[in-house]
């Protein structure tokens, strides 16, 4: 298991860096987060 982290000031939205969490190289597209990176551009 891998697993990333970002560390960021209280007024970033976790959101803002939810793509530079994903790993490229992972095939699954399951992806367990909470509902507020839910989107349709990221659906997709």
């Amino acid at each position: 298991m891998h697993s990333k982290v970002v560390v960021n000031k209280a007024n970033v939205h976790d959101s803002q860096v939810f793509e530079s969490l994903l790993d490229a190289e992972n095939s699954s597209a399951d992806v367990w987060a909470d509902s507020a990176y839910r989107s349709q551009k990221i659906l997709q």
